[in-house]
């Protein structure tokens, strides 16, 4: 769970990361468990719906947090393949961050939760990343 874990370490520690990259990251994960069923890796990790929600891994609830406690808050970029099922869970995960005023670079393009997609999307992504370093 990459996508989760950069935007995760992003917002918990925006004074150390100023940005993060999602490539088809399991964002919305209270809305996912709202959704569909949570298999037994997923309640071992998070626990139960009850107990995600408002958690420090609930990232919706974090960035609320973190926005309230923080002036410089991470830019990020989320992508996800259209045809990705957790492409629903990427959506309502940028509405919710671009509405706490978080800097948020989203794509949308074909592609499935595969490397073939991550692996177009990230020589974007490195880009990005780079812009306002110097080499």
């Amino acid at each position: 769970m990459g996508g989760y874990g950069a935007v995760k370490l992003a917002l918990g520690m925006p004074d150390q990361f100023g940005k993060a990259v999602s490539l088809s990251g399991a964002l919305d994960l209270v809305g996912m468990a709202k959704h569909t069923p949570a298999t037994p890796l997923m309640q071992n990790i998070f626990g139960s719906t009850e107990q995600l929600t408002g958690s420090d891994n609930d990232l919706l609830a974090l960035a609320e947090k973190t926005c309230k406690t923080h002036t410089n808050l991470p830019k990020l970029r989320i992508c996800c393949g259209t045809e990705d099922p957790l492409l629903p869970f990427s959506r309502s995960a940028k509405a919710r961050l671009v509405q706490l005023g978080y800097d948020v670079t989203y794509q949308e393009s074909p592609g499935v939760h595969d490397w073939a997609y991550w692996d177009t999307q990230i020589r974007q992504a490195i880009p990005w990343l780079l812009e306002g370093t110097e080499m």
